[in-house]
């Protein structure tokens, strides 16, 4: 009984031993994939944005494009009102839409350091 304690000592020492090891090659492999991360969230997230961008502008384009004709099947001032509500609702989103994702872009492409510090505040909360 005497033997086996130095025995499952050494094999415990040995498996510590062997998961410190690991734990600290895979931080050395965490903190060296950072940067390329960072570079990875900051390309998704402008493209991202960018995407918005184009949809907002294009729902724009298409909610103007009926109140123009609505302005020429209609020749009287006063039945305008129902047939600029939806294009102009329309392009009153879009315009939002527009100018929210303008902003994160802009942020993304002036000041990376900043939205990364925003994002990662945002995560620590819970609120992204």
């Amino acid at each position: 009984m005497s033997d086996t304690l130095p025995k499952t000592d050494d094999v415990l020492a040995t498996i510590l031993q062997k998961a410190l090891d690991v734990a600290t090659s895979t931080g050395d492999f965490i903190a060296g994939q950072i940067p390329d991360v960072a570079k990875q969230l900051l390309l998704f997230e402008a493209s991202w944005a960018l995407v918005w961008m184009v949809l907002a502008i294009v729902i724009a384009v298409f909610a103007i494009w009926p109140y123009k004709c609505a302005k020429k099947m209609v020749a009287d001032d006063s039945d305008w009102g129902p047939m600029y509500l939806i294009p102009s609702v329309l392009w009153l989103v879009s315009v939002v839409v527009f100018m929210a994702n303008i902003y994160d872009f802009l942020k993304i492409t002036l000041a990376p350091k900043l939205y990364l510090l925003e994002y990662v505040a945002h995560l620590v909360n819970g609120r992204h």
